[in-house]
């Protein structure tokens, strides 16, 4: 390639500014790229100093003769900073000044290559403050995960007051009650013995309500360890303790082989104590009570169904009847606090599963919690 090609080849770049400065900095030559980074023509600008590209603050620092006397030591000048177009707006520039030397070792002028590097640096700035935020949200996170801590060990901490120091009033009401009706059997008529029953009932559904609130701050609390748990077990240990109601209301329970599971055996017990003692409770008088708990394994985890042939409800409460204290039948017909439910949803999802439920008034209620098998 001769002389007159390579200016040629110089002159039509467009993405790199490349022009000539003679040994005191006056502009020489202009290309193309040149006149789209920093807006002059080529007619105009011949002959100026390289400094009109110098910002303010650079030209009282003495930058543009700096850079001339460096690269004369040493070669070369680079560098990033920002640079002057001729409106006046500012631009992000990598400048690299050689100096050029004829062949007895004359120093006959600079060569200047700047390239317009605005959009890089915005979007690297972009990225420097979505750091920064993301590092503050990080901050923010972790102060609130220390809030939350500690307002769930407060939270413990009520629950076990209410467990313990709650219940010991309860516990003396329904005491005293049983030695009024006792011993003062004779001075009471059938109206304050009615009174004394209904203090009595009372407090045992307050009994009842604040161990139902224990045990869902027991299972709300997801730091429990996990080991291997049968729940062939756990449903033995639950069925025992409903065996009572199993037999005063003659209930044929048909019950697949269950998996073992990763998990608390306490939560997956009161899991399926909340389950079946409702399948028992929510059933018409004259009906004798069906259970079917039913078992499908596959590669991404286990479904279980309990499937009743109760009172059922209608679809529009499916999601309402897992949220606290919600009731869809009279107290005074099925006994509870509203709290069960609320219990077992929070029993799956600790285990990362999913519960969901299908109801048809007058036939029955199917609950379906699926447990996914655990990553290794």
């Amino acid at each position: 390639m001769n002389d007159v090609d390579f200016h040629l080849l110089i002159a039509s770049v467009k993405d790199y500014g490349i022009f000539m400065l003679d040994p005191t900095g006056h502009i020489s030559s202009w290309n193309e790229g040149a006149r789209r980074i920093k807006g002059y023509e080529e007619a105009e600008i011949l002959g100026k100093h390289f400094s009109v590209f110098y910002t303010p603050e650079d030209l009282d620092a003495g930058k543009p003769p700096f850079e001339l006397e460096h690269a004369v030591r040493t070669g070369k000048y680079e560098e990033e900073g920002w640079r002057l177009r001729k409106d006046g707006t500012r631009f992000w520039a990598n400048v690299v000044i050689t100096a050029l030397f004829d062949q007895q070792n004359r120093h006959v002028g600079f060569a200047k290559v700047t390239r317009d590097l605005t959009e890089r640096r915005r979007a690297e700035q972009a990225l420097r403050e979505s750091e920064e935020r993301y590092r503050q949200q990080s901050i923010q996170l972790t102060a609130a995960n220390a809030e939350l801590r500690q307002i769930n060990q407060e939270l413990e901490s009520f629950a076990y007051i209410a467990s313990h120091d709650l219940q010991e009033p309860l516990r003396k009401i329904q005491a005293f009650g049983d030695l009024l009706k006792a011993q003062q059997a004779d001075l009471l008529n059938d109206s304050g013995k009615d009174l004394i029953d209904r203090m009595q009932a009372a407090t045992g559904r307050m009994q009842t309500l604040i161990r139902d609130l224990l045990t869902y701050s027991q299972v709300n609390n997801a730091r429990q360890p996990f080991d291997l748990v049968s729940l062939n077990d756990v449903l033995t240990t639950v069925l025992n303790d409903l065996d009572e109601s199993i037999q005063e209301k003659k209930a044929q329970l048909l019950i697949e082989p269950l998996p073992d599971l990763r998990g608390s055996r306490f939560q997956l017990q009161q899991l399926f104590q909340n389950l079946l003692s409702n399948a028992l409770k929510f059933q018409a008088t004259d009906n004798f009570p069906v259970i079917r708990i039913t078992v499908r394994t596959a590669p991404d985890g286990h479904t279980i169904q309990v499937a009743d042939n109760g009172i059922g409800f209608e679809s529009q409460y499916k999601d309402q009847i897992f949220k606290m204290f919600q009731r869809l039948n009279s107290a005074s017909q099925y006994k509870g606090t509203g709290i069960g439910l609320a219990i077992c949803k929070r029993v799956v999802e600790n285990h990362g599963g999913t519960i969901a439920v299908d109801s048809i008034p007058g036939q029955g209620t199917t609950f379906t919690l699926f447990f996914p098998t655990p990553h290794e």
